[in-house]
């Protein structure tokens, strides 16, 4: 949970136990000064709380009488009621009086009734010498309770000087008569060690004396050193008994602390949902720590159902309530609208009342709210400031935003060697973006000579931090040899750390290599799960890939409809490859029922975009009247665009519409350059059709070892029909001269019967100007296997 420290505000393990500094004074098992007491309730006298009003009355008025006829008992009695108006009006004067009655007349009880008086009402005249004075009487007539408080007095130096060694003796004699919270309070002196020589064993002993005499505060505190191993054998199932007998008991803070031991499973069995059942029961007595860690148990899903705006409502209750750590976390639910309506200035308020109350993680984030103006006016010299507060107080974080303000010269002079200087502090301190950020500055050069071996050595110190980034590069690193010797095994093993980490990138590393089995084994099944691993993080390129895969059934049982849903996702989110082949699925009704209008849209919102293939493929729907009119001079306009971007696809399809003249003026030599240009690409199908120009001698001189070349390169390439060609060419070219007819009907029937390989030697008979009538649509030119895929694969450096 979100913290400056793994521990939260909890007063049993945050510190150890607190001495009597802390010590409340009991009077009757109730805290003094607790404010607990409260003003009598007006009643009418016809109910039955008048009834028992007037009859509390009547009763005090006798004790008066029995008091003023000197009975030292009613006394101290009618002293009481006078204190707490009961049957009477509320007085701490005539209570003093009637109490020093009853004390003078050496009633013990009597002495520590005034002494507590005098504590709890600092209105009194010389109120703290007076407490200790009557405390003392009544420790020295035998009353337990004012032995305590006299020992609790001299530690705190309160209404006498302080005396250490006193204290210790008189809550020895508190403990000796059996004075619970004397036990508790002389273990805390043992604890720390406060007029005594430190003893963690003594001090566990007092604790339990405490604690078996039914002092809740200290089976809470036993809890804790048992949690922690102080005095004891480290045992955090016995803490776990005890600060379930404190919480049982109505302790709060064993509630938290009980609540905290199961959410993370320290030596007992994890059960969030027990823990956050104790945090609600502390949020019911009004604890704000409790309200602050059950907010982040519904922020997070930790033993409840996620609910962002539950978390915000408890962050704020304990905001207002003082705790600074719901502050924090109030300021980024505000700044970033999360469970509360956005209100960036409100946030940075709550910020600013974190920072106050001594939060470094808020300095941090309001030192980045005055640097991007989020909420406040931008104030580079303030985010300055802010920064350097939260490294005082050890968020080592900052150090890396004072460096990037340097290095950028915002809100100070432009020093690039300064801004060096706190890099290298926060990674000296262990912060991973700032070993992270040398890394690069090495490997780039930036600031100094270009070092890549010291940028290794940088990276490795962030990896060793937990950045999953430096991981990624480092993989980057060795896939490379930058730096160090190329190694494609480590460069493996750091994208898989990378990957496991979190880094997306190295997600679709990792899968690619298991694809292609580098650095590892071959594995299409690992490679289909890394890439659904990175789909799940967010990443677009991941979700085509899966596409591309159940499209395949690669790594996966193929799937078409799977196949498209997973498009669909990726287009929807802007994906240009993925509205391609969105289109193309709609084109073929490969995963949806055919729709020639959609498959014509998505090509157009692809060329939209920008993407050389969706042009490409809407200038295919313009040729052959996909979900459009056909238009063979818009078409050629379209390919011409995404010929110029270098798709060879386009350049293969303007080269014949070329040489049939369709849409353009009849252009055979320019045919011959645009197919060659697509073949040079690695289009098998543009060095095939190439291969037929050179064989009829079309836009280019007749050469049959020309044709066989390009017919070899077409075949090496993939391309079957082209060692169709390249075996029959004898045999073509003499039906083209003697029987063109026959042969033209013959391989006519063959296509017919499903011999795809006709149509190569069906095109060639016909000549490149009847090309187009081959196809009844681009999707036929490109096989599914050959559709795009993410033109990204995470190569390349994450920064």
């Amino acid at each position: 949970m979100t913290s400056d420290n793994d521990r939260y505000d909890r007063d049993f393990d945050q510190s150890e136990p607190q001495a009597s500094e802390d010590a409340t004074f009991q009077w009757r098992g109730i805290s003094v000064g607790s404010g607990d007491v409260k003003e009598p309730v007006s009643v009418s006298v016809n109910s039955g709380f008048g009834r028992e009003y007037e009859a509390r009355a009547k009763e005090a008025e006798r004790l008066r009488k029995a008091a003023e006829s000197g009975d030292v008992a009613a006394a101290l009695a009618f002293g009481e009621r006078c204190e707490f108006g009961s049957g009477v009006e509320r007085d701490a004067r005539k209570a003093e009086a009637w109490y020093r009655k009853a004390a003078e007349a050496g009633n013990a009880l009597a002495m520590f009734y005034l002494g507590s008086l005098y504590a709890k009402n600092p209105s009194f005249e010389d109120a703290d010498a007076k407490a200790f004075e009557w405390y003392r009487k009544g420790a020295e007539a035998g009353d337990v309770l004012s032995m305590g408080n006299v020992g609790a007095y001299y530690a705190l130096g309160r209404g006498v000087e302080k005396d250490d060694r006193k204290a210790i003796e008189w809550l020895q004699k508190a403990v000796d008569a059996g004075n619970v919270e004397a036990a508790y309070n002389l273990g805390t002196r043992y604890a720390k060690g406060q007029g005594v020589e430190l003893d963690d064993r003594k001090a566990n002993e007092l604790f339990q004396k405490a604690s078996d005499g039914g002092y809740v505060l200290a089976t809470g505190t036993l809890g804790s050193r048992y949690e922690k191993g102080v005095g004891v054998e480290q045992d955090c199932q016995k803490a776990k008994e005890l600060y379930l007998k404190a919480a049982e008991a109505g302790s709060v803070d064993a509630m938290r602390s009980l609540a905290w031991l199961c959410e993370r499973g320290f030596g007992v069995e994890k059960d969030e949902v027990l823990a956050a059942q104790w945090y609600q029961r502390a949020v019911r007595l009004g604890d704000p720590s409790s309200m602050f860690d059950l907010g982040e148990c519904c922020e997070r899903g930790i033993g409840v159902d996620r609910d962002f705006r539950k978390a915000a409502w408890l962050y704020r209750q304990a905001a207002e309530r003082g705790n600074v750590l719901a502050m924090h976390n109030l300021g980024a639910c505000l700044s970033k609208g999360r469970g509360i309506e956005k209100n960036e200035a409100e946030g940075a308020r709550w910020y600013q009342k974190a920072v106050d109350g001594g939060n470094a993680v808020a300095a941090l984030r309001l030192g980045e709210c005055y640097e991007r103006g989020r909420g406040v006016e931008r104030d580079y010299r303030k985010a300055l400031e802010l920064y350097e507060i939260a490294v005082e107080r050890g968020k080592t974080d900052a150090l890396v935003h004072i460096g990037s303000l340097y290095e950028r010269g915002l809100g100070v002079e432009k020093d690039d060697a300064k801004a060096f200087e706190f890099y290298l502090k926060g990674a000296e301190a262990g912060v991973a973006k700032a070993a992270l950020i040398l890394g690069d500055r090495a490997r780039e050069g930036i600031g100094g000579e270009k070092d890549e071996r010291k940028a290794v050595e940088w990276y490795q110190k962030a990896a060793d931090a937990g950045s999953a980034k430096a991981m990624f590069n480092l993989g980057v690193c060795f896939m490379t040899g930058t730096g160090v010797e190329k190694d494609d095994r480590k460069a493996f093993e750091w994208y898989r750390k990378g990957a496991e980490a979190g880094n997306v990138n190295a997600m679709l590393r990792v899968a690619s290599r298991f694809e292609d089995g580098l650095g590892v084994e071959k594995d299409e099944r690992q490679s289909f799960e890394w890439y659904r691993k990175a789909a799940r993080a967010g990443s677009v390129d991941a979700i085509v890939e899966l596409g591309y895969r159940f499209a395949l059934g690669l790594g996966v049982e193929k799937d078409e409809r799977q196949s498209f849903e997973w498009y669909r996702k990726a287009a929807e989110a802007g994906n240009s490859v993925a509205m391609v082949n969105l289109g193309s699925f709609y084109e073929r009704g490969f995963g949806v029922e055919k729709d020639k209008r959609q498959s014509f849209e998505w090509y157009r919102k692809a060329a939209d975009k920008g993407s050389s293939e969706g042009l490409a493929r809407l200038g295919g729907a313009y040729v052959y009247g996909i979900g459009v009119s056909q238009d063979y001079r818009k078409a050629a306009e379209l390919f011409q665009k995404a010929s110029d971007a270098g798709n060879s696809l386009a350049s293969f399809m303007l080269g014949t519409l070329c040489a049939g003249g369709l849409g353009v003026e009849k252009d055979c030599r320019k045919a011959v350059e645009l197919h060659r240009k697509a073949a040079d690409a690695g289009l098998a199908i543009a060095a095939r059709y190439l291969g037929s120009l050179y064989l009829l001698g079309e836009g280019v001189e007749k050469d049959d070892r020309a044709a066989e070349r390009w017919f070899r390169k077409a075949a090496e390439l993939g391309d079957p029909d082209a060692k169709i060609l390249f075996a029959d060419r004898g045999e073509i070219e003499r039906k083209a001269n003697e029987d063109y007819r026959a042969a033209v009907d013959r391989y006519q029937n063959a296509l017919d019967e499903g011999a795809d390989n006709a149509i190569a030697a069906l095109g060639a008979l016909y000549g490149t100007s009847q090309e187009l009538k081959g196809f009844d649509s681009i999707g036929n030119v490109i096989e599914l296997d050959d559709y795009p895929r993410s033109d990204d694969d995470g190569e390349g450096d994450d920064r």
